[in-house]
This record gives C-alpha cells, structure tokens and sequence, in this order.
C-alpha cells in the first residue's frame, strides 16, 4: 500500500513539473504583439511620384491625376482646345487665390497647407479669347484691323508651376501638389494660335501625414 502510494505521488509530482515547465516556455502573446505593433507604425513621408516621360496633353484629351497612387483619380486636368480646366473629384480640394478667385500657380518652395483658400470646384487652368484691334508691323489682315488672341488665366503661357491639392480619403487629409506646364504654340510672325494649348504633366507628390503641409516641388 505505501509502494502504491508513493507511486502516486511520485508521478503527481512528475505531471506537475511538466506543466509548470510548459507554461514558462510558452510565448508573452501581449508582449510580442504590442512589438509588433510598434515595428510597425510609419512615420510620415513626401510621397513622389516622377513621370517619366510627362504625359502631354493635345486637344480634347484629359489626364486622371491619382495623387495617392490608390488606383482612384483624385482630379482631371482637360484640353479643350482654347482652355484648359482642373477639376476636383469628390470633395477634393485645389488651393486657390483669394484676390482674384481663381486657382493658386504657385512657384516652388510655398507652403501648401491648412492655410489658405481652398475650393472643389472645375476651375480654369488657361485660356486664349480674341478680339478686334489694330494691326501691328506683322498684321495678319491686309485690312480693317486684327484679330488678337490673348492667353489669360494663372498659367498663361508660362514656365512649369505648381498647383496646391488637398485630398480626402475617409476622415483623414491629405496636401499635395502637382507640376504642369502650358504652352499657346503660335504661327511665326502672326498672333493666331495654332490648334490649341499644349500641356505637359511633369510630376506630383504628397505628404502622407494626415494633415501636414507640403512645400510646392517638395520630393523628400
């Protein structure tokens, strides 16, 4: 009987240890998961994208502007021939002048943040209009005067600029900008356009920190 007995509690003794010893070799789940959690937090950075070669843009054509790259396009930038149109999609945003309403052609190194005018709306890009006026040395008119076309709009004609883009994706914000160039290509020695506006898409970037600024033409 004591031989039994002792049996017993030598084999309860045994059953214990070994449990004892698998808990202490089991994984800290929190622990390994709260790291994991950590290691795995991004911090903020300018997302840019180049493109290579730009995409230019001939009359009657429109390039979806994806900032994001999510396979969403946030804006639309349209040739229609004698102007060309930005327009937000959804609620997003494009930074505008607040002195004469129209969109912001920003040169590089501005902040584009919170601050400022911001409007969803499709807004001039550029435009040419014409009107009757007198002839120059190169008139295109033997007589009774010229027609002038003029370029107009906050990128007439000019160098790259930047426009200042604001996106929203659910509850969070975010600032971007995009570069473009417009160019009015003229007939030599006459001020009649040729077909239309021509518009080169260079590159864009955003900040992907819900609601920090970007600077305009700012890559990293």
């Amino acid at each position: 009987m004591k031989r039994k007995l002792f049996s017993y509690l030598a084999l309860t003794a045994l059953l214990l240890s070994n449990i004892k010893c698998s808990k202490e070799s089991q994984p800290d789940n929190k622990k390994s998961n709260d790291s994991l959690t950590a290691s795995t937090v991004v911090a903020p950075k300018i997302i840019y994208t180049d493109i290579n070669p730009d995409t230019v843009l001939y009359s009657g054509a429109v390039y979806n502007l994806d900032i994001n790259n999510d396979g969403i396009a946030d804006f639309t930038i349209s040739n229609n021939k004698s102007s060309v149109e930005l327009s937000c999609l959804g609620n997003n945003e494009v930074l505008i002048d607040s002195a004469l309403n129209t969109l912001s052609a920003l040169s590089s190194n501005i902040n584009i943040g919170a601050t400022g005018l911001w409007k969803n709306s499709s807004l001039l890009i550029t435009s040419y209009t014409s009107h009757i006026g007198g002839c120059g040395p190169t008139g295109n008119h033997a007589s009774g005067g010229c027609t002038d076309y003029v370029d107009k709009g906050p990128f007439p004609n000019q160098a790259a600029a930047f426009l200042g883009l604001r996106i929203h994706k659910g509850l969070n914000t975010y600032y971007a900008w995009a570069r473009l160039t417009t160019r009015l290509p003229y007939i030599t020695g006459k001020s009649v356009p040729l077909a239309s506006f021509i518009v080169s898409i260079q590159d864009y970037a955003y900040n992907s920190g819900t609601g920090l600024p970007i600077l305009a033409g700012q890559m990293q």
